[in-house]
């Protein structure tokens, strides 16, 4: 049985998803590093834990229109696009500002 273009887009969702998942954990097991190289503060170690879920789970909605105006192919690069933006700025954070900011 072919999938046609459904499994194309259950492969993207799939690695949308794996990413996601990585960046959390990275995020969770290099947090006591971050703590010591950059000084945070606790408030800012639960900023830089939490803030990507937060703010993930606040542009779900906007996501969805966006989709609809746009189109899954576009809002799902640009995403990616911003996703990879972001952590990029994450990498090359050395204040915890930035840090949080890009998180």
């Amino acid at each position: 049985m072919s999938r046609g273009p459904f499994g194309w887009a259950m492969t993207v969702v799939a690695v949308g998803a794996f990413m996601i998942t990585m960046d959390n954990t990275v995020v969770a097991n290099a947090l006591p590093t971050m703590i010591a190289d950059l000084g945070l503060s606790t408030i800012g170690k639960d900023w830089v834990a939490t803030g990507y879920i937060l703010t993930f789970s606040c542009l779900m909605v906007a996501g969805g229109r966006l989709t609809d105006v746009y189109g899954c192919r576009t809002t799902f690069i640009g995403g990616f696009a911003v996703f990879t933006a972001a952590s990029a700025v994450c990498g090359l954070a050395t204040t915890p500002e930035v840090l949080i900011l890009g998180r």
